[in-house]
């Protein structure tokens, strides 16, 4: 999140826009593989991450926008869950708040 540009600007005299983005693309998927690794057991998470990531810079690409740091940890932990979930044909049957 906001971190992430202050350590952008300190990595600034080491590497250039290119290697920052893919700096900062590796951290965020990093640090969901972890969160994704806790709750899913069936699935080859690293086959799922590298789908989700491709996805999400299709979807940069398709829009013409940047998905947000929090929206791209988001989105690795819900999609691989929801991918677990449609494996084990395990379907949400509470939903919170509806």
């Amino acid at each position: 999140g906001e971190k992430m540009s202050v350590l952008a600007e300190w990595l600034d005299t080491t590497m250039n826009a290119s290697e920052k983005e893919i700096f900062n693309q590796r951290i965020i998927r990093n640090f969901s593989l972890e969160k994704v690794l806790d709750s899913v057991t069936i699935l080859d998470t690293e086959k799922v991450m590298g789908e989700i990531d491709h996805f999400m810079r299709e979807l940069e690409v398709q829009l013409n926008r940047s998905i947000s740091n929090p929206k791209k940890l988001a989105l690795y932990v819900h999609v691989s869950c929801l991918i677990e979930r449609l494996i084990r044909q395990m379907p949400i049957e509470t939903y919170q708040g509806l």
